[in-house]
């Protein structure tokens, strides 16, 4: 299995040296007409004789496929993709599990900060389907002393406005050359916002119970 770790920055500039087989996987793919549910497909199916590998993108906390932006138009030279939605659990876990039960076939799964951890857990419970990883922004170490109450802080603080909660929480996840990019900013504040303070809550509590992925 092909493991790449770079921050969500690289990983669009990177992807085609680091896939250089995604073409000729891209050129054998064929898809069954599937009904969609929510962000992911009820079913994916494959014809038989064929070779598949689908793309499947993983958000970060209270993140959505928004984060994919600058990826997408180089994936889908190179096959199909399914943006999974993992905000309606609170264990890695059960999201991993989720995702693998909904989409049939080899993967390879991008996955961002949290999405990161779903991802590598993935790949723990079905090795065989899960053929590469692309992590940005992850880590894979368990729950570190006092995390527990910080990550409280902030759930109290969602809980009391998400508005507040995306004027705190961002300015450090950014670049420090684009902490005055506004456009940037307003952007990623009305993604933090348009997810619930329960969503929140339930991934910080996946975070929280994380496994050691070392």
């Amino acid at each position: 299995m092909a493991v790449l770790q770079a921050n969500s920055c690289q990983i669009a500039k990177n992807c085609t040296q680091n896939f250089p087989r995604l073409s000729a996987l891209s050129a054998s793919l064929k898809w069954e007409k599937a009904e969609l549910s929510g962000h992911l497909p009820d079913r994916i199916s494959i014809s038989k004789g064929c070779v598949l590998t689908t793309f499947v993108l993983v958000p970060g906390l209270v993140s959505d496929d928004r984060v994919w932006r600058c990826l997408k138009p180089v994936l889908r030279d190179f096959g199909d993709i399914v943006d999974a939605d993992i905000t309606g659990y609170d264990s890695i876990t059960d999201m991993a599990n989720a995702i693998l039960e909904t989409v049939i076939g080899d993967l390879v799964v991008f996955g961002h900060s949290l999405g990161g951890r779903v991802a590598m857990e993935m790949a723990r419970i079905e090795p065989e389907r899960v053929r590469g990883l692309v992590l940005a922004n992850t880590g894979h170490h368990p729950a570190r002393p006092g995390e527990e109450v910080r990550r409280q802080e902030m759930v109290d603080l969602g809980n009391q406005s998400m508005r507040d909660l995306a004027a705190v929480w961002l300015p450090p996840m950014l670049d420090p050359a684009r902490i005055d990019d506004q456009t940037l900013l307003q952007d990623l504040t009305q993604m933090v916002t348009s997810t619930t303070a329960k969503v929140h809550e339930r991934q910080i509590k996946a975070l929280l119970d994380r496994p050691d992925a070392a």
